[in-house]
């Protein structure tokens, strides 16, 4: 039987085991490689942390219902493709729109000296899609790493948030977490780099914001579909397919160049603008489709 109290309890076990082996993990490698372990240690150690780290949310979600007895009910862990695939093309194309936003937002502020002709001078554009659908295929095929951050994220800490708020409150709660949670990895050089005013203060303060907006989004995926697997596949195409990809397909050589001499300090912010307004919109529709009672829970729909 769900009650208040237990699932206070379950939702601070599973944030303390989601947080405590990421701190352990960056503490490590920072004293290995000299400290900001993300820019000085070679791309396999990287590569091998991150993959682990995506997967603390999943175990920290399964160790909190072995313990606490909760087993596997209510755990979105199904495809649930039937009458869902729209919510699968979403998860892609939402995030393949924002990608070209981005680069557009790019060109119309840092960009701006380069005439259209000069611009895409170079461009081959019979490779533009091959390259696109090649890039995103990719991230769908391996959308696995992702989904170890998903299962546990949308897949027990928003249904636990949604139990004890209002959705706005969860889902901006759920945020922060979730933007915290990365705050060693912004600390290790990750994202953002260190060289930038305000460091690591700014940066960890723009992944609690990107992922309040982001995770607007995920749920509203997780909610329609009833399934982790479109917000995991969502997950993975937002990490690789950027503004900076399609910008590095479509323009020329000197405008890339040009590009890459914007500082981390102000990208960011710029690129952040589009992810604020998928999840506003986002937000509007969660709230005029989730099942809310008192607590307003979310739960997995039928159908």
């Amino acid at each position: 039987m769900k009650t208040k109290k237990m699932t206070i309890l379950r939702l601070i076990l599973f944030v303390i085991l989601s947080f405590l082996p990421v701190w352990i993990m960056v503490i490590i490698l920072n004293r290995r490689y000299g400290g900001h372990f993300w820019l000085n240690a070679p791309n396999g150690v990287i590569t091998l942390s991150s993959l682990l780290g995506m997967f603390f949310p999943t175990i920290a979600n399964l160790l909190t219902r072995l313990l606490t007895g909760e087993g596997m009910k209510d755990s979105f862990f199904t495809f649930r493709l039937k009458g869902n695939l729209k919510y699968y093309l979403a998860a892609v194309l939402v995030k393949v729109a924002e990608a070209f936003a981005g680069a557009i937002l790019i060109i119309l502020v840092y960009l701006r000296e380069f005439s259209f002709d000069r611009l895409f001078a170079d461009t081959d554009w019979n490779v533009v899609l091959p390259m696109v659908l090649l890039t995103v295929g990719s991230n769908i095929y391996i959308f696995f790493h992702a989904f170890g951050e998903e299962f546990g994220w949308r897949g027990y800490m928003m249904p636990k948030l949604a139990e004890l708020m209002p959705m706005p409150a969860a889902v901006i709660v759920g945020g922060i977490l979730w933007g915290l949670w990365h705050a060693p990895l912004t600390i290790a050089g990750h994202n953002f780099g260190i060289d930038y005013p305000g460091y690591p203060w700014k940066g960890i303060l723009l992944m609690c914001l990107t992922c309040i907006f982001f995770n607007a989004f995920l749920t509203l995926l997780t909610r329609r579909s009833g399934s982790v697997f479109p917000a995991a596949i969502c997950h993975s195409v937002h990490n690789g397919f950027s503004a900076s990809a399609v910008l590095q397909v479509c323009v020329c050589m000197d405008a890339v160049k040009r590009f890459e001499e914007v500082t981390a300090d102000r990208l960011p912010w710029l690129l952040f603008c589009v992810t604020a307004v998928t999840g506003t919109v986002s937000l509007i529709l969660l709230l005029r489709s989730v099942e809310t009672g008192k607590s307003g829970t979310l739960s997995i729909p039928n159908g």
